[in-house]
């Protein structure tokens, strides 16, 4: 696994740890020889962030963050530098998983590494205009950021890890990749 690790790639993680290494298999190819329906639409949906359409007075889009110390790299949808709100977008919300909350505490870590202030964090759903706020981590809340990190270094997928992936991955743009059940 390459030295930094990228905010995307916390969430990706948590929903399959093999992902990451099965990305790397298609990571030659143009995206539309595999991107589905949810990551097109993603896509369409941070475009604006991507391309810094989002004009908004006080609000830095797609701001390049690092942190040495995690080793931890990635970009910030939005930061307000009036206020010191953290926005993370999402095209949809339907429920606040995990890896939703390991990105923005990671882009929360790198603002304040970095130097900045940081009043709040919230998450925005495009689709119904909604934002939920997460409020900033506690020290428990870092400590779990920092544990999935060391997770993500030492993570070797294994066959009878295949097994389990593949229940789990059926559905994803990753499943031509795994084996399938005897």
């Amino acid at each position: 696994m390459d030295d930094y690790i990228s905010f995307s790639q916390l969430n990706d993680f948590l929903y399959s740890p093999l992902s990451l290494y099965l990305h790397e298999c298609y990571k030659t190819y143009h995206t539309q020889m595999y991107d589905d329906i949810p990551q097109v639409a993603g896509k369409k949906a941070h475009a604006t962030i991507d391309n810094n359409q989002y004009k908004k007075k006080h609000w830095i889009t797609g701001m390049w963050l690092c942190s040495p110390i995690l080793r931890l790299y990635g970009r910030a949808d939005l930061y307000n530098d009036f206020t010191g709100e953290l926005v993370e977008r999402k095209r949809k919300i339907a429920y606040i998983y995990e890896g939703y909350k390991m990105q923005i505490w990671g882009q929360y870590y790198c603002l304040v590494e970095m130097g900045y202030s940081v009043s709040g964090i919230s998450l925005h759903s495009l689709i119904d205009n909604s934002r939920y706020s997460l409020g900033i981590p506690t020290e428990d809340n870092i400590h779990q950021l920092k544990d999935l990190i060391n997770r993500m270094r030492i993570y070797t997928p294994t066959f009878d890890v295949l097994e389990e992936e593949n229940e789990k991955s059926s559905n994803s743009i990753y499943a031509a990749l795994l084996p399938t059940k005897k």
